[in-house]
């Protein structure tokens, strides 16, 4: 594309251009280059891009005579534009230069129609997006142009093309408005968030499709949202666009609902402004023509990638996800992709001689995407879910269940593998939760608790028949009615022998178990006998025969399975029991057998710790990328547990992968007997020697009649109530019913009396506790810069007095000699971890150097922190103490760089470690480096500052033109080696990104520095010149000028 004119060399010098434009015409050979029109009909077989040009009318309002001649001229039967090109010659001479664009079509003056324009550019697409293409139709072009002209009246005539659609399909229209800080959907008035969900698709969060039932609702939703969208008054147009407008239309099957819908997107792009166009706009309007022509710089930069992919055999990396513009219209720019997609670009531009520049800036946008080739339709991943047919998808869920869903069509009612994938997790749970025919059973010393799926409520926990959410675990006979919860609880009262507690210990001990000894410490009210298999066994009131520990473990079972289809849990045939950690497999068996006693298959037993763990990870959905590590601290009725679990994040967010991540049990502490109970009892044994004393009477706990078992179930009744009601008070009154025949006891507790009696078992809880409250959820990672062995303490509370535990570390010495690194500091990394005692410990520990000593940026780092720098007067007196500390502080974070950040990982490249020790030594030399004499700068009229330093003048913009120009993103410049005379315009400063080789050596690819630096590292061009031109401001009369 050709260089024109400043804005204010065309506006002087109009009249003289305008009179040259009237006589001139298009030379023959022009002519000759320009190719013939397209067939509608052929516009995509060979390409799925198609570029036309759209010129607006020269109207009254225009301030210019309506019959002046347009730069932008066609000529009948040909698809390619030719602009008569305004220039000014080094003699100083207007001349008119036609040029040849090369387009798909042309579209000039009020002749070529909005319905011509859509006949031969957009009609194709309707079609191609009912067949499920995605398809796009883009304006684009300067404030005034006429783009929302061209969009509404393409939108009008795509809904008169689609009514037909109508009967076979689902029309739904969303419409968006871009702005700078959100996205709001014109229908609705919603915040709408665009983001890529796990699958790759687009998703919109915050508003829902309008479905539309006919053309004339569609086109009257579009007109509704159009007439929301945010305008100002500019002095080009009354009504300039200050937003981009994305108006998606979602072409869905009736037939197949499931499958991936058709869509087309008209896009109405706010109008482009250069400085001379935002000059008078305040901060607002200004910020908003930053965002514009940020975000049009991006959708450049999208093309330009997409356009290099014709020429390059590298993967090229298209920067779509930069703004939510592109991100929408990412088909548009995939190289590859998965349905067929088609784009057109409608360049709207100004006839006017004075928008020369703004014309030739669009259409060298438009020229690039016409050079994109076609994208490669990718074949379907058969391994992918999305891919799958019915028939696979319904295959997959029983497949991926192990045959545990029997009705995969409850899962996936209608549908496909996209559908599959596509639906909601937490529906997709909850569809699997109400097809599970299984319940979870806790059953604990004190209480049974029971979880299943309740249909579309999910999964919850099983009320029993008084509507409690916890059942007591008490199990009885009288009168051969069998009894379980409170009915047994209350039975026990009255008559111990004939009920049974805390059914799940009978299955942990037989004769010859350790744990033997903890169970008779718990003083159950019921005896117990061991058959001839050593299993534990109960004889329970009248009933003939003694009772297995399993028959009674499978009736509690049963009562589970026959509550929870009482609460709506349909049909449970497997079940999933929580077990202490130190279950053994006898045990494990047992209950295995109890259960299948009961008619019920058990999927799993899980430890409690890690059961709850468990859950906490699926009610918080996984914790995205973090690794986190919990305590879970489990005070049960008759033994403590303590589970460190570490939840790590998905390896791949794949379709249909887990999205909670990994549970990796750590490690699990654990004590046998102390529990509630052992609490109780401690409880218990205070009270009954008050009663003792008080009353005479025999001893209660341990015995063994009816009479005495009766006396012992209700004291230690009393004593749980007294430690549950000292948990939140510091006193409490207390009876004892029936603690001896036809005698109550009366008195109270206070909590200092509990803490002191029950002061050995608080002391066996302080491991734990301490375990709990450890922080055990980092690797520590510390630079050392001595050569001996050293010990760190791990505090329970910042403000502990003493260590709960010391880590010693040694062989450090012994370690760096074999290296033979002694002098240099070095990295020791240390990996905490609980071990199964409760106790810390150091599962790895290594000593790490990185490099040799001549390229070593921990020994550079150690150096300047030192005696370098830090310890270094001279270079503080002559450098000043805030040059120094600079450094200092970029040493340090430098150092957590290498210790905590990325240069701790084993991937990080050798190159970044170069880069950070260069990068510190120029920092270190830009201290020590002598002053030089100050250069002075000169100032022209038009804001370039000017720089000599010997033979060579270095020119850039000053801080002032850059405020005014707003974020530089395009800087075109001559080549290196050209000749200038003064007063040449030698390149382009804009604030719309045009493509153009940028020769500066500090421009080349960081434009962006003209923003930061114009003044310094922002420079534009170095000549080779003997002085500096005369005529310059100095910095002083620059500042007056100015004012």
């Amino acid at each position: 594309m050709p260089s024109i004119p400043l804005v204010t060399e065309l506006g002087a010098r109009a009249g003289e251009f305008q009179h040259i434009l009237n006589m001139s015409k298009i030379p023959a050979q022009v002519e000759q280059k320009l190719r013939p029109a397209m067939d509608p009909g052929e516009l995509f077989t060979y390409q799925d891009s198609r570029i036309f040009v759209r010129a607006r009318p020269i109207v009254a309002h225009d301030m210019e005579d309506p019959n002046n001649q347009s730069i932008v001229q066609k000529v009948d039967e040909n698809r390619d534009l030719v602009v008569m090109t305004p220039k000014i010659s080094l003699s100083g001479e207007c001349t008119i230069d036609p040029c040849v664009v090369t387009l798909d079509g042309v579209f000039v003056g009020a002749r070529d129609d909005t319905e011509r324009v859509y006949l031969e550019s957009c009609a194709p697409l309707v079609s191609l997006s009912v067949n499920g293409a995605s398809t796009c139709v883009l304006c684009y072009g300067q404030t005034g142009s006429g783009k929302t002209y061209t969009t509404s009246g393409i939108f009008r005539l795509v809904a008169l093309d689609l009514a037909p659609a109508f009967a076979t399909h689902d029309i739904l229209l969303t419409v968006l408005e871009i702005q700078a800080l959100k996205n709001i959907d014109l229908l609705t008035g919603t915040d709408v968030q665009v983001v890529e969900d796990v699958s790759g698709e687009l998703k919109l969060l915050g508003t829902e499709a309008f479905e539309c039932s006919s053309a004339e609702m569609l086109l009257a939703a579009f007109e509704e949202a159009a007439s929301q969208r945010t305008t100002r008054s500019t002095e080009r147009n009354e009504t300039s666009s200050r937003s981009h407008m994305i108006a998606r239309i979602s072409i869905v099957s009736k037939e197949t609902k499931w499958a991936k819908p058709g869509d087309l997107f008209i896009v109405d792009l706010a109008g482009s402004e250069n400085t001379a166009d935002s000059a008078t706009h305040d901060k607002t309007r200004q910020a908003e023509t930053k965002f514009i022509n940020t975000s049009l710089m991006t959708l450049k930069d999208c093309i330009r990638s997409r356009a290099l992919a014709s020429s390059s055999t590298q993967h090229l990396h298209i920067p779509y996800r930069r703004s939510p513009l592109t991100l929408l219209l990412r088909d548009c720019f995939e190289i590859a992709v998965r349905r067929p997609t088609k784009t057109v670009m409608i360049a709207c531009v100004s006839p006017l001689l004075r928008d020369s520049r703004h014309t030739i800036n669009t259409l060298r946008y438009a020229s690039m995407l016409a050079v994109t080739p076609p994208s490669k339709v990718l074949a379907p991943d058969p391994n992918d879910p999305n891919n799958y047919t019915r028939e696979q998808a319904l295959d997959f869920l029983v497949k991926v269940s192990h045959g545990n869903i029997t009705e995969p069509e409850y899962i996936l009612p209608e549908g496909d593998g996209r559908t599959l994938v596509h639906i909601p997790e937490a529906e997709f749970i909850r569809r699997i939760a109400s097809l599970a025919h299984v319940i979870g059973v806790d059953l604990g010393s004190e209480y049974i608790k029971v979880a299943g799926p309740h249909g579309d409520k999910g999964v919850d926990i099983v009320l029993n028949e008084q509507s409690r959410r916890k059942t007591d675990n008490f199990i009885g006979f009288r009168r051969s009615d069998l009894y379980i919860g409170d009915t047994a609880k209350s039975l026990a009262a009255r008559f111990p022998l004939c009920t049974a507690s805390a059914v799940n210990q009978l299955v942990r001990i037989r004769k010859d178990s350790s744990l033997l000894p903890f169970f008779r410490d718990l003083q159950y009210e019921y005896h117990v006998s061991f058959n001839n298999h050593g299993s534990a066994t109960v004889s329970i009131c009248d009933t003939k025969d003694p009772f297995t520990a399993e028959e009674l473990y499978s009736m509690v079972l049963s009562y589970c399975k026959t509550t929870a289809v009482k609460d709506d849990v349909v049909d449970p045939k497997g079940v999933v029991v929580t077990i202490p950690f130190h279950t053994s497999p006898a045990e494990r068996r047992a209950i295995l057998d109890a259960a299948r006693l009961s008619g019920l298959s058990v999927l799993g037993l899980m430890h409690s710790t890690t059961a709850a763990a468990f859950y906490y990870g699926v009610r918080h959905r996984g914790f995205g990328n973090n690794t986190l590590r919990v305590v879970v601290f489990d005070l049960g009725s008759t033994h403590t547990e303590v589970g460190v679990y570490e939840f790590l994040p998905a390896a791949q967010k794949a379709p249909l992968s887990s999205a909670f991540g990994t549970l990796r049990t750590l490690g699990v502490v654990e004590d046998r007997s102390l529990g509630g109970r052992a609490f109780d009892l401690c409880v218990a044994r205070v009270i009954e020697a008050e009663a003792r004393a008080k009353l005479s009477i025999g001893p209660v706990l341990g015995g063994t009649t009816s009479a005495q078992l009766k006396s012992q179930f209700s004291l230690l009744r009393a004593a749980n109530k007294v430690r549950e009601t000292l948990s939140v008070n510091s006193n409490t009154p207390y009876t004892v019913e029936g603690i001896a025949p036809d005698r109550d006891y009366h008195s109270s507790m206070t909590r200092a009396t509990f803490e002191a009696e029950c002061a050995s078992l608080f002391q066996r809880l302080s491991p734990l506790y301490r375990a709990k409250s450890l922080k055990l959820d980092e690797t520590i990672p510390l630079t050392f810069n001595r050569t001996e062995d050293f010990s760190l303490n791990f505090y329970i509370d910042d403000d502990a007095a003493r260590p709960f535990v010391r880590v010693t570390v040694t062989g450090v010495k012994q370690a760096l000699t074999d290296m033979k690194r002694c002098r240099l500091p070095h990295m020791v990394r240390l990996q905490i971890v609980l071990n199964e005692t409760g106790l810390v410990q150091v599962e790895h520990a290594e000593v790490v150097v990185r490099y040799a000593e001549e390229n070593n940026l921990e020994a550079y780092i150690f150096w300047a922190k030192n005696e370098g720098v830090s310890d270094n007067a001279a270079l503080t007196a002559a450098a000043g103490a805030a040059a120094v500390q600079r450094v200092i502080d970029e040493a340090t974070a430098m150092q957590e760089w290498l210790e905590e950040g990325e240069g701790a990982s084993d991937n990080c490249a050798a190159s970044q470690y170069e880069s950070r020790l260069e990068n510190l030594r120029g920092m270190v030399a830009e201290l020590t480096k002598q002053p030089e004499e100050a250069t002075k700068t000169h100032f022209t009229d038009s804001h370039e500052w000017v720089m000599q330093c010997e033979d060579e003048i270095t020119i850039g913009i000053s801080s002032y033109a850059q405020e005014n120009l707003g974020d530089v993103v395009y800087v075109s410049l001559p080549q290196v080696g050209d000749t200038v005379k003064a007063k040449d315009v030698i390149g382009e400063v804009e604030s719309v990104k045009a493509t153009s080789n940028v020769y500066s050596p500090n421009l080349k690819d960081q434009p962006g520095l003209v923003n930061q630096s114009p003044e310094e590292k922002g420079w534009l061009i170095k000549v080779k010149c003997s002085e500096i031109p005369k005529g310059l401001m100095d910095e002083a009369a620059y500042k007056k000028f100015l004012e």
